[in-house]
């Protein structure tokens, strides 16, 4: 069952009040020198505030509903949190649920809820058929376990995770499926990096290692990669406010040939174009949350065309800050510039316009 709107109203204003205190541009930026990019106290304070039960279902559901974590996802858009929201919460977390109806989750999911367990799911192939569930990464039985063999090409926050959850093709029958490993297991290589939001990543590779299976089937995985997409498109919504706002403030404050940029009836319409395209991302993200909750049939379209109109959304809106704020925006003293990096990073993540669009023709 969703929230009231009471709840949901004070869960933002928690929201709203955790992103003031603890996501000051200067705090963001000290988060960056941490290994992933995020520090394990603030997310431990995440857990004991309760956000993280939110991803346990109500009795009688299979999986909670997303519409009960949008405040979170956009909250964590507007002020760039830097925690591994989507991998945990949405992916991991919507894989282990399942896996907990056959009782093989090991106490993963309480341990998420209780901010000890941070698994990272590792799923995305340079293959581009791995888009379509056509893994490259396969798993060979042995004795009650499994072998893996392949390669994860960025895996958010795996650096510091504890524990993999990684989709693969079990060999012999091409079954996809999703299995659990530690990330210090042999066989396990991880090459960590930067992303271009300035987040810890890392490629992985898989050379025999020992694996146990969490959950069989393309369901689980599609249903887990559809919560993912989701909330990412959530998270893009709450992004974008936060770079109109930052730029309506900008243009009121900024003067140029005696006046107020706002004072521009041409820059107006710009910032209202920017406004627009913030406020159909958000009825879209809203309505696919909706579409996901209810398992609709033409589920896979929804998130295509919402990915189409927010990763086009993001760039406009972001790029329009960045010269409206001109020189300014693309120093490192404003944080629009990082709003930009992070939308072209979800992009890279969950499919650009042109990808989604080109899906839709298929």
């Amino acid at each position: 069952m969703s929230m009231d709107a009471d709840l949901l109203a004070m869960l933002e204003d928690g929201v709203a009040r955790f992103s003031r205190e603890r996501y000051s541009r200067a705090q963001w930026k000290a988060y960056g020198a941490e290994p992933d990019a995020y520090r394990l106290p603030v997310w431990r304070e995440m857990a004991e505030l309760g956000w993280f039960s939110l991803v346990l279902p109500d009795e009688g559901n299979t999986h909670p509903l997303l519409a009960n974590v949008l405040p979170l996802f956009k909250g964590a858009g507007a002020a760039l949190w830097r925690e591994p929201l989507l991998g945990v919460l949405a992916e991991s977390a919507s894989l282990l649920l399942d896996a907990r109806h056959s009782g093989s989750d090991d106490g993963l999911l309480d341990a998420i809820v209780e901010g000890l367990a941070r698994p990272a799911f590792a799923d995305r192939e340079a293959n581009p058929a791995s888009r379509d569930g056509l893994l490259s990464t396969v798993a060979a039985a042995e004795g009650g376990a499994y072998r893996l063999n392949g390669e994860k090409t960025c895996v958010p926050a795996a650096l510091t995770s504890t524990g993999l959850i990684v989709s693969a093709r079990i060999a012999g029958t091409d079954e996809p499926a999703s299995f659990l490993l530690l990330r210090d297991e042999p066989g396990v290589t991880l090459r960590p990096y930067r992303t271009l939001d300035d987040r810890g990543a890392a490629a992985i590779r898989f050379e025999g290692a020992r694996a146990r299976l969490l959950v069989r089937g393309e369901a689980a995985l599609r249903r887990a990669r559809a919560r993912g997409a989701a909330l990412a498109a959530v998270e893009t919504a709450g992004l974008l406010r936060s770079v109109v706002d930052a730029t309506a403030d900008h243009m009121r404050q900024r003067r140029q040939f005696g006046r107020t940029l706002s004072s521009f009836q041409v820059l107006q319409h710009r910032l209202v174009d920017m406004y627009l395209h913030y406020r159909e991302s958000l009825a879209l993200a809203h309505r696919v949350v909706e579409a996901v909750d209810r398992n609709e049939a033409d589920l896979p379209r929804q998130l295509l065309m919402v990915r189409a109109q927010i990763a086009a959304a993001g760039r406009f809106v972001t790029q329009q800050a960045i010269q409206l704020h001109g020189g300014m925006g693309m120093t490192d003293e404003l944080a629009v510039g990082d709003y930009y990096k992070r939308v072209l990073m979800l992009e890279s993540l969950y499919g650009s316009a042109d990808w989604a669009l080109s899906r839709m023709a298929a």
